[in-house]
């Protein structure tokens, strides 16, 4: 195992720098924004208090700054600590075409459709850990959630407001509900070729319908955690609507069975109890733009549930 060093944690080198501790590797970090290293700190990484005391306890420095120009900065700020093995930038990874870094994102397009609407374009960016929901401009609203991390983010640019869901794990959710007496939940599966139909049903009615491909896997299982994470706030939807206004098949779709629709691959099309649908129409791989994956500074921010 070797002591390794990041320097700045941005979308590239964060999910990297996560992977690389949970392989063991001892790892020393520095971010200008320490929130960023929260989830490499939970995993045993030493944060540091500057780019000189990371340079210094490590044989490979792996730098991810925004630019050529505080690459420079940093790497002349560790220039003191010593010789290094290695000094390694994010945009060197990639001209090196290593695996370990995310070169590309990929980009996801949907149809989507609700009840008695004209149908409209949606897409969604992956890079890492991270995937950006949007309606397919980079300059509007949009959904971020962080693996790496387990937050979702809305981002609000009008009202300069960003707003947190902290992701819950599916057996503490699985607690907040009570599941009702009498209630029969089946599921059904019809393979044709490599392609799947399934059919979830709660009772006698039909709560969700989807074809599955097996195609970008990787990618499917981001959006199922991103469903997950979503559960915990679902969950506590339900509790607190009158039982009139409750939907059987909501408790179903986006709590006890949240992000079923992702798990055996990508959906190439979605049709739920309510009327709307999602389709597939394309995917792609594209140069990465990080920034499209990062929070907006000097915004409000707001925590459901009130975690700083």
């Amino acid at each position: 195992m070797m002591n390794l060093g990041f320097i700045g944690l941005g979308a590239m080198g964060r999910p990297m720098a996560l992977n690389l501790r949970k392989a063991g590797h001892a790892l020393w970090v520095f971010a200008r924004t320490p929130e960023r290293a929260q989830a490499l700190v939970e995993a045993g990484a030493m944060l540091a208090a500057s780019p000189f005391a990371v340079a210094k306890m490590v044989d490979v420095l792996f730098l991810d700054v925004s630019d050529d120009v505080a690459a420079g900065d940093a790497a002349g700020r560790s220039r003191g600590a010593g010789s290094m093995k290695f000094l390694l930038t994010m945009l060197g990874l990639c001209a090196l075409g290593l695996s370990a870094v995310a070169a590309d994102m990929t980009d996801i397009r949907f149809q989507d459709q609700e009840p008695e609407q004209p149908a409209y374009g949606s897409r969604i960016l992956i890079l890492g850990e991270r995937m950006r929901m949007d309606y397919g401009h980079d300059e509007e609203d949009f959904i971020l959630f962080d693996r790496s991390t387990r937050m979702v983010w809305l981002v609000a640019h009008g009202e300069r407001r960003l707003t947190g869901i902290p992701a819950r794990p599916m057996k503490t959710v699985a607690k907040t509900v009570v599941w009702p007496q009498g209630w029969r939940l089946s599921q059904e599966r019809q393979a044709s070729d490599a392609n799947a139909l399934f059919q979830v049903r709660l009772n006698d009615q039909l709560c969700v319908e989807f074809k599955s491909a097996p195609i970008l896997q990787t990618e499917a299982r981001l959006l199922r955690d991103f469903r997950r994470a979503l559960a915990g706030n679902q969950a506590e939807a339900w509790n607190g609507m009158p039982e009139a206004l409750r939907q059987s098949c909501a408790l179903v779709v986006d709590v006890r069975l949240a992000g079923l629709e992702y798990q055996q691959g990508l959906p190439l099309a979605i049709r739920y109890w309510d009327g709307r649908s999602r389709v597939y129409q394309s995917h792609e791989k594209r140069a990465a733009k990080a920034a499209l994956f990062e929070l907006p500074g000097g915004y409000q921010r707001l925590i459901v549930g009130g975690r700083p």
